[in-house]
């Protein structure tokens, strides 16, 4: 267990290792700018891959804390059991997903890519499972092993591919996803239990974590909504969506979902600590992005075949038109997370409202270049 009053050290010590994680992230999504562009191939898979994509974005968040550390210090043992139940439920979902693919979007994608994009999410959430273990073990050092192998995987593997075009995209992913898979299995070993016989679910605790998911992921949930509308209907802008969302996500990766993680354990103490470090974050990523849209605006080079002054600004553009989602979810989830462990969570609907507001405010900026 992560030891109290010691946030700020724990805090650096996953920084670090996530840091690294997040520039062979922004390499990669820099050369898929570079060999991808705005295409249209590209856009489509990513609109395939939207459901999947809200379980890529709570695997890499550790969003199975809330849910799971309440268990494991009850216990007093760090143990996921699965049962004949939830593997019937990945599937059954998964192929709702690929049916709702299917009517909603009508795309020429290969079957293989269409079934990638419909059970990636299933893998996904083992790296949730190894992800929270770490921590909650202070395995600190393998936590972050674990991530770097998984970018660099992803990076190498598109490298390789890359003349594949937009379907070097989705191979590479599951590889690293599969990669990643086989590495929670081992580290965890005996701790994830899975049993194929049809047990009881208890309702109760399945609602209350359900109460708690929803507590501390209003980020999460909000990016979803968004890139979800933008797949329905404006499709072609995804593209310019995804790698914005690489911008944001460093900063809600490396500083929000690391102090959601490390604060859940935390005293008084360390939680004001954790406020303050995410205010001063803040503060140094809103500067940052600021000046490099001004500076990106003085310019008028293109750099590369695929790259214009104009796509790179409207990634800055829609980065910014992002922000007050982050600020204000953002807020929320880390407040959420601090009573996880001290209180039992009655999910608050004022969380509805910041969602919906956020997601307002975003398609309100959006319209702005449209």
């Amino acid at each position: 267990m992560l030891e109290k009053t010691n946030l700020k050290n724990n805090f650096f010590s996953v920084l670090l290792g996530t840091s690294v994680a997040k520039i062979v992230g922004f390499f990669r999504e820099f050369l898929f700018l570079i060999y991808l562009g705005n295409s249209t191939t590209y856009s489509e898979i990513l609109s395939l891959l939207v459901i999947s994509t809200l379980v890529m974005f709570l695997s890499d968040s550790a969003f199975l804390n809330p849910i799971i550390y309440p268990q494991w210090e009850r216990t007093g043992k760090q143990m996921i059991k699965l049962n004949a139940y939830h593997l019937l439920l990945f599937i059954v979902l998964s192929i709702i997903f690929y049916i709702f693919n299917e009517i909603s979007l009508q795309l020429n994608q290969p079957f293989y890519v269409k079934i990638i994009c419909s059970f990636l999410w299933i893998p996904l959430l083992f790296h949730g499972f190894g992800y929270s273990f770490l921590l909650y073990t202070k395995k600190l050092k393998t936590y972050n092993f674990l991530i770097n192998i998984i970018a660099i995987t992803y990076l190498i593997g598109f490298w390789f591919l890359k003349d594949f075009g937009s379907e070097a995209y989705i191979i590479s992913r599951f590889v690293s996803i599969v990669i990643g898979v086989l590495i929670v299995l081992f580290l965890m070993g005996k701790s994830i239990k899975i049993s194929f016989k049809f047990t009881n679910l208890n309702r109760e605790q399945i609602f209350d974590s359900t109460l708690k998911f929803l507590s501390v992921n209003n980020f999460i949930l909000s990016i979803f909504i968004i890139r979800l509308i933008i797949s329905q209907f404006f499709q072609s802008e995804l593209a310019v969506i995804n790698y914005t969302l690489v911008i944001i996500f460093i900063f809600y990766t490396l500083i929000n979902k690391n102090l959601n993680a490390l604060t859940i354990l935390e005293n008084a103490e360390g939680k004001l600590k954790g406020r303050l470090l995410q205010k001063k974050y803040f503060l140094f990523f809103l500067v940052g992005l600021i000046l490099t849209t001004i500076f990106i605006n003085s310019l008028s080079v293109v750099y590369f075949k695929t790259i214009s002054q104009e796509l790179i600004l409207n990634i800055l553009y829609y980065s910014l038109f992002l922000l007050p989602t982050l600020m204000l979810c953002g807020n929320i989830d880390l407040k959420n997370s601090e009573v996880i462990l001290n209180h039992k969570i009655h999910y608050n609907w004022r969380n509805f409202t910041y969602i919906i507001l956020s997601v307002g405010t975003f398609f309100g900026l959006f319209s702005l270049l449209h």
